[in-house]
């Protein structure tokens, strides 16, 4: 706008000035006597005249282009404002997200080794910006000892290869002392013609609380694991596609390799077959686990034996339950394994004595307490 302005001011001078001297020569020649000045006058006012117009159009071409200069510049100083404005917003709402998932975000510099770090990331530290130096090593020496080594690892090999993603849990001491889980995720933004890395960014995130969860459901499933292996019941569970998932050690003692088999994976192991109460060798189909995935209904205190080659069957109570997830859907089928060897052992040793006492040369008779024979044998 100012060079518009200066440009039609140019133009109102030079008109001026023009016309000026027109009158003067016009007034000279009007006053002169020989002919000659008035030709000489003449010319003047022409080439005056002329000059004044080129001079207007010049100025009136170049007040145009000024114009459209302007214009042109006015459009591109609002595109700009636009830009800056929208990414002004994008920044805000950026902000606000990280804000809400309470994450902090840093800019390493790989040149210059200086690491910009959000307000939020220097919370988790329990750190003010004035407190923490903007380069890599403070953050370097806050890590865990036992960390060091694996986030070094992950992090060489993304610098190294985009494909490989940076993302990493470790520990970092806190200003108090104590030692914060974090979440650190992170790329390559920038690397030069050889392919060398100049710029990283990324994300961090206090998992502190899932850490601890994690080892607290550790410590606990140790501990439920320490129960089940010293209870004198076996404990197997499978998934619903019938893959063992947890056994005790009790129960693989008793069964091998045959707790695969049970519920008919793998075939038939090598040396193992089960047993019918009645001493015959029961079919698959009829394996207490395998009752329930085809029934899809709880089994109770069924007996069978697992006979191994050159020792003694080892006969068991099973009791086998399913369990569904919320909608329905077969989720385990959990099966508790109870040793009755001994009871057979002694059922067996029943039924001998009761054979030889039938059997006897003697007369053998029982009575209760009433005087009523309770027993007596064929030879009685």
């Amino acid at each position: 706008m100012k060079i518009v302005c200066q440009s039609y001011w140019l133009s109102l001078l030079l008109g001026t000035v023009g016309t000026i001297a027109v009158v003067i020569i016009w007034y000279e020649l009007k006053n002169a006597a020989n002919a000659s000045h008035v030709l000489v006058g003449g010319l003047l006012i022409v080439w005056m005249l002329a000059f004044c117009m080129e001079a207007y159009r010049r100025s009136s071409c170049f007040a145009h282009q000024v114009t459209q200069v302007n214009r042109q510049l006015a459009a591109e100083i609002a595109h700009r404002h636009q830009v800056e404005l929208s990414l002004r917003q994008s920044e805000e709402r950026l902000q606000l997200a990280l804000e809400a998932a309470e994450e902090g975000w840093w800019d390493w510099d790989l040149k210059t080794n200086q690491v910009f770090r959000s307000r939020q990331y220097l919370q988790l530290l329990g750190y003010e910006a004035s407190e923490f130096l903007d380069t890599i090593d403070p953050w370097r020496n806050a890590i865990h000892p036992d960390d060091v080594a694996f986030r070094t690892e992950q992090l060489m090999a993304h610098l190294q290869n985009d494909a490989i993603p940076y993302t990493c849990e470790y520990r970092v001491r806190h200003k108090a002392g104590n030692w914060v889980w974090i979440s650190d995720y992170g790329r390559v933004v920038e690397r030069n013609r050889a392919n060398e890395p100049l710029r990283m960014a990324g994300t961090v995130r206090d998992i502190s609380d899932r850490k601890h969860a994690e080892l607290a459901l550790r410590e606990s499933e140790r501990k439920y694991r320490q129960l089940i292996d010293h209870l004198n019941v076996g404990f197997v569970v499978y998934s619903s596609d019938r893959r063992v998932l947890q056994c005790n050690s009790i129960a693989y003692d008793w069964l091998g390799l045959f707790i695969e088999q049970m519920a008919g994976q793998g075939g038939q192991a090598a040396g193992y077959s089960c047993l019918r109460e009645d001493g015959t060798t029961m079919p698959v189909d009829e394996y207490p686990v395998n009752q329930v995935f085809s029934t899809l209904a709880p089994l109770t205190n069924s007996v069978f034996g697992i006979d191994r080659q050159g020792v003694p069957p080892v006969w068991l109570m099973v009791t086998a339950f399913p369990e569904f997830d919320p909608q329905h859907q077969l989720k385990q089928v959990g099966v508790t394994l109870l040793d009755i060897s001994q009871l057979k052992q002694a059922e067996a040793e029943l039924r001998r004595q009761a054979e030889v006492m039938e059997h006897a040369l003697s007369g053998i008779s029982s009575l209760d307490a009433a005087g009523r024979y309770r027993y007596v044998n064929q030879t009685y």
